[in-house]
């Protein structure tokens, strides 16, 4: 029987013009985690009007869903301006909280998914000590008209020392690392740098892991979330932070290689790359 992965969080109707599809790192870090041979399920809230196309995608990708009612999906629109991306809250899913998760292993390693914040506190403390946070929600706000306003990690105190670990991109800091010595001595935190691979602060010392080249860069879309997923799958396997950080590199550099959940790895292509893959510096 397949090792349990969790993963909750928002999944995220993404509107580009006319058209939509599924998104949010939880889906994401489901789909990955059952790539890579996971008992892999999603505990979300989304609308009835998305929740036929969610069922079919988790059942094409493996993944058990546990789907709670919502008045609404989170809704993100897309839009360029100039040569930047625009993105805008259209609408709003009901939080999930520790009353949510049902009859949840005790011991089943966690992901938590943050696209808008969703997760209430009582969550974080539900499962303490087994989780891995995607925190690019925690530094989001939403102006009037949806615009997505960075600001400051407000809850940092409260969830970082119930966390595994917290992932975030540089993007997400805005390139401001500053932050991220206070709250590395609350929980690891982990600083993903596209193509120069990930640091990990720790204790007070940094640690880089380089990035493994993909063959071809299709799509970077969802490669923070598989770099989580496979992160928290590496260090429940028992493998130490340089292990754990350069399979989740290694994870991540497929996941360029498709669109969408469509370039992810299974667990024999990921050691084949990690064992003959080429590095970047």
């Amino acid at each position: 029987m397949s090792r349990p992965f969790v993963s909750i969080g928002h999944v995220a109707r993404d509107e580009f013009g006319d058209e939509w599809r599924l998104g949010g790192s939880g889906l994401y870090c489901a789909a990955t985690a059952a790539r890579l041979g996971r008992g892999a399920t999603l505990i979300t809230r989304v609308g009835d009007r998305e929740r036929p196309a969610l069922e079919s995608r988790c059942a094409d990708l493996g993944i058990a869903l546990r789907c709670l009612p919502s008045a609404a999906t989170t809704t993100f629109a897309f839009s360029m301006v100039g040569a930047r991306r625009r993105l805008r809250l259209r609408a709003r899913a009901t939080a999930l909280g520790a009353g949510d998760l049902g009859d949840l292993v005790d011991d089943a390693p966690v992901l938590l998914g943050s696209i808008v914040g969703e997760h209430h506190e009582d969550l974080f403390g539900r499962v303490r000590g087994r989780s891995v946070l995607v925190a690019q929600g925690e530094l989001r706000a939403f102006a009037a008209d949806g615009t997505v306003l960075p600001v400051p990690w407000r809850r940092a105190d409260v969830v970082l020392p119930t966390l595994r670990a917290a992932v975030l991109s540089e993007e997400d800091l805005g390139g401001d690392l500053g932050p991220v010595a206070q709250w590395s001595a609350l929980s690891p935190i982990v600083i993903t740098r596209g193509e120069r691979g990930a640091s990990l602060f720790r204790g007070g010392r940094e640690l880089h892991v380089p990035a493994f080249r993909p063959d071809r860069v299709v799509d970077p879309t969802g490669a923070g979330d598989a770099f989580a997923a496979g992160l928290l799958v590496a260090l429940d396997d028992g493998q130490d932070w340089q292990e754990a950080l350069t399979f989740a590199n290694c994870v991540a550099s497929f996941c360029l290689e498709g669109l969408g959940t469509e370039g992810l790895a299974d667990r024999e292509q990921v050691a084949d790359r990690l064992r003959s893959g080429a590095r970047l510096l």
